[in-house]
């Protein structure tokens, strides 16, 4: 067999191959699935398909996912899929690409609990806190300069749910191409304060900072939980 025959049919078992998976059920990549992630009710191919709800650590983070191939995208030489899903009645959209390049997010609009992420920090746990995150951005991708905002509102304290809303708060992030970038915490409006920064490293998977909590009047059920964090002036300060 002469070379150019060798490379069509090289060709040909590599687009054949694709095709396969991409049409395979599924339910056939959930056992390759981190143990923290599960889906329900889960059905379609990785080519087109459909979830009831993702579950993230045993906590719901989207209902109704929904996600499609978008076969042009072979035409730049990636694979894209249009992501979709909906969090406590607000829908979501991103688009994920896969290429030689890496992985890229483009049109990040999600919606998210907070819980789940602040399940990472032991120090945090004993909060209780809650609330709705918004994600936005036009393009994440290590090698290019990205920026993102992340907005939580509604933040609250299964500690003092009489309380109420404790406050609404605003993440900036600047990632540099090398992956390296740095995050600010501020504060939109609420009883309880919060301001931080900090830097990470995509690469590396590292994030550090401060992030100081400070009561605007008194929130009695709150304040033992809070101690347990450094002192910080009128507040309490976390580093990581």
């Amino acid at each position: 067999m002469n070379k150019p025959s060798r490379r069509s049919l090289f060709a040909a078992l590599v687009i054949f191959a694709f095709f396969c998976l991409v049409r395979a059920p599924v339910s056939l990549v959930s056992p390759f699935l981190p143990r923290q992630i599960q889906w329900q009710h889960v059905q379609g191919t990785l080519w087109q398909g459909q979830a009831a709800a993702l579950g993230l650590g045993n906590q719901i983070v989207a209902e109704r996912l929904e996600w499609a191939f978008l076969p042009a995208s072979l035409a730049k030489g990636r694979l894209e899929w249009q992501l979709a899903s909906r969090f406590a009645g607000k829908p979501g959209k991103l688009a994920l690409s896969l290429g030689l390049e890496g992985v890229m997010l483009k049109d990040l609009d999600w919606f998210l609990p907070l819980e789940p992420l602040l399940a990472q920090e032991p120090r945090l746990q004993g909060l209780r806190l809650g609330g709705e995150v918004h994600a936005q951005a036009a393009l994440l991708k290590v090698g290019s300069k990205a920026d993102a905002r992340i907005e939580v509102d509604g933040l609250f304290s299964g500690l003092v749910p009489q309380q109420g809303p404790l406050g609404s708060y605003r993440v900036d992030v600047e990632m540099q191409p090398d992956g390296s970038g740095q995050w600010k915490l501020l504060s939109l409006a609420g009883i309880l304060q919060a301001e931080g920064r900090g830097s990470f490293d995509v690469n590396q998977a590292k994030a550090s900072g401060q992030v100081t909590l400070t009561p605007q009047t008194p929130i009695p059920g709150l304040s033992p939980a809070l101690s347990t964090l450094t002192p910080a002036g009128q507040g309490y300060q976390l580093s990581f």
